[in-house]
């Protein structure tokens, strides 16, 4: 805890902590690391105050990682909650989320849909290396030179 963190009320700590694991959960999501998102959101979501706009902000956030891991259901349910948030703005979040999760899912046809050819199939070609997943070519960077000092000025 830095010296600033400790002049503060054990309240605006549990903010300040609210708000860098907000920062991680966001950064988990962005990243594709949903059940670690989830977690650290659920910890943000017990340091904020309930009802602030920061909680709430948690909780949209959590809505998101919840729709990412798949998991509709909860997604739903928190969303839910949050149409009686009394911050206005996560109100109408909530409300757009909402609309968006129940919205019915759209039947697919298989001639809607276009299958590409695995090109990592393709013997001989340099193609298959290049666009495989993970094959891309990629420039690798010389390495570093080991910095050495210079001996002294014997002058």
């Amino acid at each position: 805890m830095s010296q600033d963190e400790a002049k503060l009320s054990p309240a605006q700590q549990d903010r300040l902590r609210a708000e860098q694991l907000l920062l991680r959960g966001q950064a988990a999501i962005e990243a594709g690391a949903y059940r670690a998102s989830i977690d650290l959101l659920l910890q943000a979501s017990a340091l904020a105050q309930p009802l602030t706009a920061l909680h709430g902000e948690i909780q949209v956030w959590l809505v998101t990682a919840y729709q990412a891991q798949g998991d509709s259901g909860r997604a739903i349910e928190v969303c839910t909650n949050l149409k009686k948030h009394p911050d206005a703005g996560v109100r109408d979040q909530a409300k757009q989320l909402l609309y968006i999760l129940e919205a019915p899912r759209l039947a697919t046809k298989t001639d809607w849909i276009v299958e590409m050819p695995d090109l990592a199939a393709v013997e001989g070609t340099e193609t298959a290396n290049q666009w495989s997943r993970g094959g891309g070519r990629q420039a690798k960077e010389p390495e570093p030179e080991p910095w050495i000092p210079e001996p002294p000025d014997p002058e």
